[in-house]
C-alpha cells in the first residue's frame, strides 16, 4: 500500500495544487541551454543503457510474446506519457519549492533521489531495473532540476523526460500490436 502511494503520488498532487504551486511557463534567457541539458541528458543516459535497451526495439522479440491487453496498454502508455508532466511538476517544483529550506542544491539533489527510489519502490520496475537504472534516473533528476532553475520553465525537463520513456513507450505498443499482427497473418493464411 505504501508503494503503490509513494508511486501513484506524482500522479495525485499537482491536479489537487494546481493554483496554489503553477508551473512556470515563462521562458528565460537560459531556456536553450536547458533544453540541450535536458534533452541531451536523455539521449546521454539512453545511449548509456543501450545494452539493455536494445533486446526491447528488436520487434521481432514481440511476435514472440503473448500481447498485453488493451487496458494494460493504455494505463502503461499513459503511465509513461502522463509521468513525464506529472513527476516533473511534483518532484522539480512542487518537492524543490517545497524542500528550499534545504538550499537549491539540497533540494535538487534530495529531490532526484527520491525520484529515484520512488522507481525502486515498485515490484515491477525492481525487477526489470539495473543499479545502473537508478544511478541514471538520479543523474536525470539531476540535470532536469537544473534545466527548470536555468529556464524558469518546466518545458524542457518534460520533453527531456518524454525523450527518455520513448522507448518504453515503442515497446509498449509493439508488445500489443505485433502478437496480434502475426495472429492476423496466421488466419488470413489459414
Amino acid at each position: 500500500m505504501i508503494r503503490s502511494v509513494f508511486f501513484f503520488l506524482p500522479y495525485l498532487i499537482p491536479p489537487l495544487l494546481m493554483e496554489s504551486c503553477p508551473p512556470n511557463e515563462t521562458t528565460g534567457g537560459g531556456w536553450g541551454i536547458a533544453f540541450v541539458l535536458a534533452v541531451g541528458a536523455s539521449l546521454f543516459a539512453l545511449i548509456w543503457q543501450w545494452p539493455e535497451y536494445k533486446a526491447l526495439l528488436n520487434k521481432d522479440i514481440y511476435s514472440l510474446m503473448q500481447a498485453i491487453s488493451f487496458r494494460t496498454f493504455v494505463i502503461l502508455e499513459l503511465s509513461l506519457i502522463g509521468s513525464a508532466v506529472c513527476e516533473e511538476w511534483f518532484y522539480r517544483l512542487f518537492l524543490v519549492e517545497l524542500l528550499k529550506d534545504w538550499g537549491i542544491v539540497g533540494a535538487v539533489v534530495l529531490t532526484s533521489a527520491m525520484f529515484s527510489f520512488s522507481h525502486y519502490m515498485q515490484r515491477d520496475t525492481r525487477e526489470e531495473f539495473s543499479w545502473k537504472s537508478y544511478i541514471t534516473l538520479f543523474m536525470l533528476g539531476l540535470a532536469w532540476s537544473y534545466s527548470i532553475v536555468i529556464s524558469q520553465s518546466l518545458l524542457p525537463a518534460v520533453i527531456g523526460h518524454f525523450l527518455y520513456n520513448f522507448p518504453s513507450m515503442l515497446s509498449t505498443f509493439w508488445n500489443f500490436s505485433m502478437p496480434r499482427k502475426l495472429q492476423k497473418q496466421e488466419n488470413h493464411k489459414g
